[in-house]
């Protein structure tokens, strides 16, 4: 019997690998901004890429960084 996992966008590594794509952060953001009759856009998305974390507690531990996306009246998110 084969069992497999699913993930979903609620896994964090799983929405940083998806959103760390500045094609598709931008198109979320904008197009809830639009749903919600808000008036601004995402200019700048930068993600921090996948690495190691070596630590004495923590062993090759995938981290996939933090994604930044920043709007036209120079908001961070």
């Amino acid at each position: 019997m084969k069992t497999e996992s699913i993930i979903t966008l609620k896994n964090d590594l799983a929405f940083k690998y998806v959103f760390s794509e500045e094609k598709y952060l931008k198109d979320f953001i904008n197009s809830f901004f639009e749903f919600m009759g808000i008036s601004k856009k995402v200019v700048n998305v930068q993600a921090v890429p996948e690495y190691l974390i070596k630590s004495a507690y923590i062993n090759g531990k995938l981290f996939f960084g933090d994604v930044v996306a920043t709007l036209d009246d120079s908001t961070i998110l």
